[in-house]
């Protein structure tokens, strides 16, 4: 190994730099002058190239969420929260240096392919996961519309390793499925949010609109497998059911300092006498973990199915240079109890656990069957957590037309 001589005493105690920024500056140039000069691969030592790897190192190492996001994947950004996406319809977390599938897209070339909720990646294209951020593996699957992808992966409910072809295609999602009326004694409806983008609020609407026809009078909100998404979103739908004013969520920065609070907008659909059942699981989180903490703590609904997944940070997307951003963690969500939901998630009001098993089975049995407790299919799965919820509601019928002068939150 060779070693080259550098300007070591500029950081010796006998001469301190005055001023800390110019010292770490100084330091960081001549390290990128060594890399200019001795570096074996000269396609990869163009300023634009080392600037842009610094860029994605500084911030690979802030926390798991925060990353540079390159023109082309900053137009794929926002793309999605407009609910269009080339892709091939997973979402995902890292965990334990694996890619883990949190849900699959209803109809979408990973659902088709055998893709499973709970899978853990291992490969992309044959380039390990291993010491990669959400950002860089993005980066992996993603491609152009016609193109595949080739994953190598563990399924731990049945302790197989597995290895898949997925066609990249363009996705358009819909947030809201699944709207019906489960029972038309009680008034019972049912509908499923998948997640929160810039369509969520006006689909809701229109299902809500939908089932009133058909005599709504309680409702199971399906959140079970949600990712998240956008949180004005979270609060536009979350203002369909509490008052104006109401304290939805708060972002909370450096010193516990208020950075925002969101409130309940004006609505002209709103629904706060609707009793409501939120059902949830470990693969719920960000807005939709939101809008459970929100009405848990304004006690308007019950919450019922497993522990939420617990991801209550706040990324900033910060225009950067010609088209780049920069996603930057700058805060913590906060219930209105001023409950945190990072990384411990929401417990619910009635907890129902399932078996790895039956919790993956059921995942994939959702896109196609949404509430419906056992579909008329082979191997179907006893959705007992929605047969829980029916359940619930039942008694909220049966309290208020026993007590019809009682006004209750449920």
């Amino acid at each position: 190994m060779i070693f080259l001589q550098g300007p070591f005493l500029l950081y010796s105690a006998e001469n301190p730099a005055k001023d800390q920024m110019a010292s770490e500056l100084h330091r960081f140039l001549y390290a990128l002058k060594l890399i200019r000069q001795h570096y074996v691969d000269r396609d990869k030592i163009s300023y634009r190239n080392l600037f842009n790897l610094a860029l994605q190192g500084l911030l690979h190492e802030l926390d798991p969420y925060s990353a540079y996001e390159t023109e082309e994947v900053f137009r794929k950004t926002k793309n999605e929260t407009r609910g269009e996406k080339v892709g091939i319809g997973i979402f995902v977390t890292l965990r334990l240096g694996s890619l883990e599938v949190i849900a699959t897209d209803p109809e979408s070339p990973a659902e088709k392919a055998g893709l499973k909720p709970g899978d853990m990646i291992r490969e992309i294209d044959g380039e390990p996961v291993s010491g990669k951020k959400l950002d860089e593996v993005a980066r992996l699957l993603q491609g152009e519309a016609g193109g595949s992808v080739n994953l190598k992966l563990y399924r731990p409910s049945t302790d197989k390793h597995l290895e898949l072809n997925v066609e990249r295609r363009k996705l358009r999602v819909h947030a809201v499925t699944g709207a019906k009326i489960l029972d038309q004694n009680t008034g019972t409806g049912y509908l499923r949010i998948t997640q929160f983008n810039q369509h969520t609020a006006a689909e809701l609407d229109r299902a809500l609109s939908s089932l009133k026809k058909q005599n709504l009078q309680q409702l199971i909100i399906d959140l079970r497998g949600n990712p998240g998404g956008l949180v004005s979103a979270a609060v536009q739908v979350c203002s369909r059911f509490v008052p104006q004013g109401t304290t939805i969520v708060s972002l909370i920065g450096r010193n516990d300092k208020v950075l925002k609070r969101f409130d309940a907008e004006k609505c002209d659909n709103s629904r706060q006498d609707l009793p409501l059942v939120l059902l949830v699981n470990g693969a719920t989180a960000s807005a939709a973990e939101i809008m459970t903490a929100c009405l848990r703590d304004c006690k308007r609904a019950v919450i019922i199915g497993e522990q939420t997944f617990g991801k209550g940070v706040v990324q900033n997307l910060i225009p950067f240079g010609k088209g780049e951003a920069i996603r930057l963690t700058t805060a913590h969500y906060y219930s209105p109890s001023r409950q945190a939901i990072q990384g411990k998630g929401i417990t619910p009001d009635i907890v129902i656990t399932l078996t790895p098993a039956r919790r993956f089975a059921l995942a994939g049995q959702l896109n196609h069957h949404p509430g419906e407790i056992q579909p008329q299919i082979r191997n179907a799965v006893r959705d007992i957590q929605l047969e829980r919820a029916i359940e619930v509601l039942k008694a909220v019928k049966l309290f208020r037309d026993v007590h019809p002068d009682t006004k209750t939150n449920q």
